[in-house]
């Protein structure tokens, strides 16, 4: 170093000189390169009153530390070719007020402490003329934001003119984390080319009040809205799949969320469950298609509920899930208080556990769990739904029937059921009986009502059968349905009627209806004969059938008379062949040998 006058000189490496001028507090470095990083209070200029900076076109990178501690420094020029900014290169820089990027700066410092502007405290403008340049900048995370000139300065100005309304270019695919962070920025249009949002992209832009991610975004950084204080809505794309942790987190005033597609919510991976990565936590509204999600049915073309996904869903009233979801994840309905029903299509048998807290305390409020028909006790010891104290079975839309390798058998069913439609599988009601031969008529039948007795025959194997709402058919039936199971005797207790059930014996090559033996224990869900002992002998053991495939058609002749022509009481009997010694009610009854109405007024 030699000094000339006031002038101070040296050089930086071996393509960079710089000197100083000690009247005017400037500092002018010259040469073409990269500038080498400086050891922090050893600059050549440490101890010297820097003002002002000017850095000569040529030179392509600022040094760590190179500016360190110059707390009196009011202005810098940056030339023209600058690429990169060093670690702590304006750190305490404390009287700075304003800084120009060049477009062509590609990289502000580099690691997590890298504290370029640290201390800066005074920054009040960062000016820039190029802003795809400023959205291509790797800015280092840089500690609190530190090594972001905007995040102190707040203030960004585009050729002279503040950004308020900021406009993400089309020729952007990725706003880069950090970029504008602290910006005073007030509406933010991203372009639908952006594929990503940086980890703290938008950190602490106190005055954006709304913001729509478009549907090419799929990943939305860590603590990237992070403390936009004035955040009252947010809409989240149909691309998005994850959100990182905090992305959302002090985002007081949020209060919408709106989203055009609910299966794409499903998936988001809402990274971490103490910071809010689901703007639903502190929003608490969700809106679909511009509707306000409270009654949520879960789309069929969604296989996993991922965790937290619907978390903090304060007007959530019910949740209905599809038989295609597979997995839930914790706390994916925790945080919503006001869910009254939760209705589950997963079938029993590929029931899954769920994950942790699901649904948070499922009995702190009066909630339901409506599961498949014969499902409960499934629920009830799997992992997660065992913890619902109230859990109600639904109403099948279609049951099963199996038919055993003999292709027939009884059945009885507490729901009404089509067998219209059913391919290969053939029902039938006992509707005759002929008293020379012991054999009974199997006349079949399109539908039953619920709890009638009937014979099934088909291919051995498995038959989905459809679940009416109603039925009205009324068929002279002597089959008799059990709906739980029953203790049945080879008499009836009034001694009228003697009981049969189909089952096989040793020695038979297929089954028969057998007399019971008394106190016999039948299962639930099918049917036994009862035929009047009137028309058999008490020594008959076995009842024959013939099948009649021509479709019972029900009830064709009305009469509400129950005396004969000479005043002689008729004899009448259900739909089951029991003997009435007294009509009480009104319904479908047998009179000699009739099926008629009779209207008790």
């Amino acid at each position: 170093m030699e000094p000339q006058g006031n002038l101070l000189q040296g050089t930086l490496g071996d393509n960079l000189t710089w000197m100083f001028n000690e009247k005017y507090g400037l500092l002018r470095i010259s040469g073409d390169g990269d500038m080498i990083d400086l050891v922090y209070g050893e600059q050549p200029w440490n101890g010297f009153d820097v003002k002002h900076i000017i850095i000569d076109n040529g030179v392509t990178s600022i040094g760590a530390h190179a500016f360190a501690d110059c707390s009196g420094l009011v202005d810098i020029t940056l030339p023209a070719g600058l690429a990169t900014i060093g670690n702590k290169a304006f750190w305490n820089c404390s009287a700075l007020k304003e800084i120009e990027i060049p477009a062509s700066v590609a990289r502000i410092g580099s690691g997590l402490y890298s504290y370029v502007f640290g201390g800066c405290n005074s920054l009040e403008a960062v000016r820039i003329t190029d802003l795809s340049a400023w959205c291509r900048i790797d800015i280092a995370d840089g500690g609190y934001g530190n090594s972001n000139p905007l995040f102190l300065a707040h203030n960004l100005y585009l050729n002279g003119e503040l950004v308020t309304d900021l406009a993400i270019p089309a020729d952007i695919t990725e706003v880069k984390g950090y970029t504008f962070g602290g910006a005073s920025i007030e509406s933010v249009s991203i372009h639908e080319n952006v594929t990503s949002i940086g980890a703290d992209a938008f950190k602490a832009c106190y005055n954006l009040t709304s913001v729509v991610i478009p549907d090419a975004v799929t990943t939305i950084g860590k603590g990237a809205f992070y403390s936009c204080a004035a955040l009252e809505s947010v809409t989240i794309g149909t691309g998005v799949e994850t959100i990182g942790e905090g992305a959302f987190a002090t985002c007081s005033n949020l209060n919408a969320v709106h989203i055009s597609d609910l299966s794409a919510w499903c998936g988001i991976d809402f990274q971490t469950p103490n910071n809010a990565s689901n703007p639903l936590v502190i929003a608490g509204n969700l809106y679909l298609n511009g509707e306000a999600v409270t009654d949520l049915v879960i789309p069929e073309d969604v296989t996993e509920i991922k965790p937290r996904a619907f978390k903090g869903l304060s007007g959530l009233k019910s949740v209905t899930i599809h038989k295609g979801v597979t997995a839930i994840g914790s706390e994916a309905f925790s945080g919503c208080p006001g869910i009254e029903s939760i209705t589950s299509w997963i079938p029993a048998e590929t029931l899954f556990g769920i994950g942790e807290n699901v649904f948070g305390d499922v009995n702190k409020f009066e909630s339901l769990l409506f599961v498949p028909y014969a499902a409960s006790r499934t629920y009830s010891s799997t992992a997660g739904w065992a913890a619902f104290e109230n859990v109600i079975e639904m109403d099948p839309t279609e049951i099963v029937i199996k038919v055993n390798q003999y292709g027939s058998g009884t059945f009885c069913c507490e729901y009404p059921l089509d067998f219209s439609a059913v391919e290969g599988l053939k029902a039938y009601v006992a509707g005759g009986y002929n008293v020379s031969t012991n054999v009974i008529t199997l006349l079949r039948v399109n539908s039953a009502k619920a709890g009638v007795g009937l014979f099934i025959k088909g291919e051995p194997g498995e038959y989905v059968v459809p679940v009416l709402e109603e039925s009205y058919d009324n068929y002279l039936n002597m089959l008799v349905g059990t709906t739980e199971v029953t203790t049945v005797n080879s008499t009836s207790a009034d001694g009228l009627y003697y009981n049969f059930k189909y089952t096989i014996l040793s020695g038979d090559t297929e089954p028969k209806f057998y007399r019971f033996t008394d106190g016999s224990r039948y299962s639930a869900g099918k049917a036994y004969l009862q035929i009047p002992a009137a028309w058999l002998s008490a020594s008959s053991n076995t009842i024959g059938m013939r099948f009649d495939d021509e479709i019972a058609t029900g009830i064709d002749d009305v009469n509400d008379e129950l005396e004969g022509e000479n005043g002689e009481m008729k004899t009448v009997y259900d739909l089951q062949g029991r003997r009435i010694d007294e009509v009480t009610s009104s319904g479908v009854y047998i009179v000699n040998g009739k099926k008629v109405l009779i209207n008790k007024k």
